[in-house]
């Protein structure tokens, strides 16, 4: 990209992020860390930017809405908004698939994978960050999704609800879709590095809507199996932290201590990113 465009991207991150900042949709890091993904982003075009974009202005807009019932079910994000961790995890992926793209320029075959990748990993993060803030919002209790025959608190990864599955489905297909229009226009206009992807807009929209909802998917089993799981003594439910909202300190029950759901995100992005090259390479 040339310097221009890329300075305008950097500085509208900067303003969208003390934006989100002064909202505590982002901790002090977490604006830090997504200026830095904004950069990366940025050297692979700004198709790229956007998409990230159209995934952190959503995905924020939902963890605002309702955010006081949330809090009372246990399952808001901390109201000093996601820290860098939470911003590498979830950008961090789709960041070095954007950069890529700048180093790269032949076989133009590889254009397909990486893009695919980055469409794809956005996309989950999308479909994630909406099952979560709209299925926290649903009237009937999550059921665990290794096991739909118990009920578990709002907020505790694993459980599942129709609201939440059908937001997921509804996240990552708007990210898809917005891929394919991306794409169409770069072929249009000639501008690389999008321009030179062989695959069709309809194609990518459909695979990276399918597979980002498909991670949400496996996001919500490997959280059921590996994440920890802690029972509050006082209020005999399920929870993700080691000390419960009602104050009291939770003892471990299942999963591993160090898996926490940063970490299953990250996990779940390298799947998603590993399936999307493949299934991009055999096109």
């Amino acid at each position: 990209m040339q310097g221009l465009p890329v300075v305008l991207g950097l500085a509208g991150s900067l303003v969208l992020g003390l934006l989100a900042y002064r909202y505590r949709a982002l901790s002090k890091s977490g604006v830090a860390a997504a200026l830095v993904i904004a950069a990366l982003l940025l050297l692979g075009g700004w198709q790229s930017y956007l998409l990230m974009l159209a995934f952190f202005s959503s995905s924020s807009a939902l963890t605002l809405l309702g955010y006081r019932e949330k809090e009372s079910r246990g399952a808001a994000e901390k109201r000093g908004g996601r820290n860098w961790r939470q911003v590498f995890c979830s950008g961090g992926v789709p960041a070095f698939f954007s950069s890529t793209l700048y180093f790269i320029h032949s076989p133009p075959g590889i254009h397909n994978s990486l893009i695919l990748a980055l469409a794809s990993t956005i996309a989950f993060a999308n479909a994630d960050t909406w099952a979560v803030e709209l299925g926290s919002l649903s009237r009937r209790q999550p059921r665990l999704v290794t096991k739909p025959w118990i009920k578990v608190p709002h907020g505790v990864s694993g459980g599942v609800t129709l609201r939440g599955e059908c937001a997921a489905l509804l996240g990552s297909t708007l990210i898809g879709g917005l891929a394919a229009l991306l794409l169409e226009s770069s072929k249009n206009s000639s501008l690389p590095p999008w321009s030179s992807v062989n695959m069709s807009p309809i194609t990518l929209a459909f695979l990276a809507s399918l597979i980002g909802w498909l991670g949400e998917v496996v996001d919500s089993i490997l959280g059921a199996l590996l994440q920890a799981k802690y029972l509050c003594p006082v209020c005999g439910v399920l929870s993700d932290y080691e000390v419960h909202s009602c104050g009291s300190t939770t003892l471990h029950v299942s999963g591993f201590r160090w898996v926490k759901n940063e970490v299953v995100n990250l996990m779940v992005e390298g799947i998603v990113a590993v399936a999307s090259i493949l299934i991009a390479l055999h096109l």
